[in-house]
């Protein structure tokens, strides 16, 4: 399949969605990418589709607050709300599924992409099935955005957190977040571009 037109396709959704959607969902799909060009053994064909309508469903939420309310939960945050995030991942894969079927996407491969965008995100934290290697890529490659600038920058504003006390955040988070030694070395890569002063923190730390 050309993915570009899926990738139009999805466009218009992820504009609907949270100000972030469009940005994440192309940053991510980079990062799918990359993993599978570095020799991760997936299936483009589900992963590629998986990562580009991961975040669709939140297209179908009516909540002007939905991405505050969907960010992590801590102090600064008290409009974190799990049922919506619950939300996004069904209705995404709702969508998800009439999306492929529209575009004739193949028959056999759309359980699996639908399956992966209806469990890309465990609520509890916990890591995906090791066994799925499209699930686990779509996981990593979704949590490498964290990493960017663009997410950190944009975090830091609404947790109200010092460059120093997010930077030490994402760093201890690398182990809990990702499972391949690629996506925490890419991670690292993401840390080492940010552009701040971080003095001694980079010795500590790096």
């Amino acid at each position: 399949m050309d993915f570009d037109i899926l990738w139009q396709t999805c466009k218009p959704y992820l504009e609907k969605g949270r100000p972030i959607d469009l940005a994440h969902t192309r940053i991510s799909t980079d990062f799918a990418w990359r993993l599978l060009r570095e020799g991760i053994k997936g299936d483009e064909d589900i992963v590629i589709p998986a990562i580009m309508l991961h975040d669709i469903g939140y297209s179908q939420i009516d909540d002007k607050d939905v991405y505050m309310k969907t960010t992590f939960p801590d102090k600064a945050n008290a409009q974190y709300d799990i049922h919506v995030k619950e939300l996004h991942l069904t209705e995404g894969a709702k969508l998800a599924e009439k999306i492929l079927k529209e575009l004739n996407y193949p028959a056999r491969l759309i359980p699996p992409i639908v399956e992966i965008v209806r469990t890309h995100e465990d609520l509890q934290g916990n890591k995906p099935d090791q066994s799925n290697m499209n699930r686990v890529i779509v996981s990593d490659a979704d949590k490498l955005y964290r990493y960017t600038a663009y997410n950190i920058t944009s975090g830091m504003t609404m947790h109200h957190r010092k460059s120093e006390e997010t930077f030490r955040f994402m760093f201890k988070n690398i182990d809990t977040w990702l499972c391949l030694e690629i996506s925490k070395r890419i991670a690292i890569e993401e840390l080492r571009k940010l552009p701040y002063d971080f003095g001694q923190i980079n010795k500590e730390l790096f």
